[in-house]
């Protein structure tokens, strides 16, 4: 009995044996098909547009231009100005001349009150000179004033116009305004019953103010 059965284990191993394995490596194949892992290309094709996207230059917004400042508005000039002649003067140079204007008419009283003929013409131009030395003019003058009518009094001369017209009129004067019609020419007001009246013109001539006419 040893014998034979140790022979049926032999028969069993030859029929049954080769079966097994090839059994087992059949079912292995079928369980477990071949996974090829990704090549290096594959992965790089798998990336390559994720990549491709994040070495592009983002695009830069452009910066708005500043825009240009506007300039502040100019404060309106301190200036005064002619409304017959539009010429414009600086506050500053009005109020400085009107002193300087003050000034001078308040030494031509002092020397007109007290007769000082040559001393006057020293303040006047050349046209003031001859236009008031015309005997037409001075003929005008005498027949237009009531007070040289009613004394028979007929001017001749520059001097007697001082004498007649200038001292009586010219010893107390005062300057209330002045109005400059340019930069070389103003006109001297004083105020006589509220009411600007022309005291004298004058010419800035060689950098000194002289009576003038025009």
């Amino acid at each position: 009995m040893d014998r034979l059965g140790s022979m049926n284990k032999c028969v069993k191993f030859l029929l049954f044996g080769p079966v097994f394995w090839t059994v087992i490596s059949f079912t292995s194949c079928q369980s477990s098909p071949d996974v090829k892992e990704p090549s290096d290309t594959a992965v790089q094709n798998e990336i390559k547009p994720e990549t491709a996207v994040s070495e592009q230059p983002m695009a830069e917004e452009p910066t708005p231009e500043a825009e240009p400042e506007e300039p502040a508005p100019e404060e309106p000039k301190d200036v005064i100005v002619n409304e017959e002649t539009g010429f414009e003067v600086s506050k500053e140079k009005y109020e400085q001349t009107l002193d300087e204007m003050r000034e001078l008419i308040d030494t031509l009283n002092n020397i007109i009150s007290n007769r000082k003929y040559e001393k006057w013409k020293l303040f006047l131009s050349e046209e003031y000179i001859k236009t008031y030395n015309d005997p037409v003019k001075l003929k005008q003058i005498s027949d237009q004033s009531q007070i040289l009518s009613d004394n028979r009094i007929v001017l001749t001369n520059l001097k007697d116009y001082f004498d007649w017209v200038v001292v009586p009129s010219r010893s107390a004067a005062r300057v209330d305004d002045i109005v400059f019609l340019d930069d070389k020419r103003l006109v001297v007001y004083m105020k006589i019953n509220n009411k600007n009246t022309i005291l004298y013109q004058l010419e800035n001539i060689d950098e000194k103010w002289q009576i003038s006419v025009w």
